[in-house]
């Protein structure tokens, strides 16, 4: 994620830019079933609650990671166009048929599965 956020924002490669987002949501989803695999874990006594501060810590700060290159990654396609609404610009692609949004966010779920 950070090598194509790099990507783009130094080449202005709006085509590298639109693949960030579903990568954002792949991570975001993976974090979550990390912690509920961690959940999981204190419940079977497999793990403590003191090493679940550090994997949270960790995992926040992969979160945060993953905001701020989707923030990138928006501006870069923003920066095409005269309207600047990241909110916006990020919800219409992820609903629109015509984008890429979904085979690339399927093939980033399969490639990065924790299965």
């Amino acid at each position: 994620l950070m090598n194509l956020t790099a990507k783009a924002f130094a080449d202005d490669d709006i085509q590298t830019a639109y693949e960030i987002e579903p990568l954002q949501h792949v991570i975001n989803e993976m974090i979550m079933q990390i912690k509920d695999n961690h959940i999981l874990r204190l419940r079977n006594k497999e793990c403590t609650i003191e090493l679940g501060f550090v994997l949270s810590d960790l995992l926040n700060a992969y979160e945060r990671a993953s905001a701020h290159c989707s923030n990138v990654a928006i501006a870069v396609i923003e920066s095409a166009s005269s309207v600047y609404a990241p909110h916006e610009s990020s919800r219409n692609y992820r609903r629109s048929e015509e984008s890429s949004y979904q085979e690339i966010y399927k093939r980033n779920k399969t490639r990065y599965s924790l299965i």
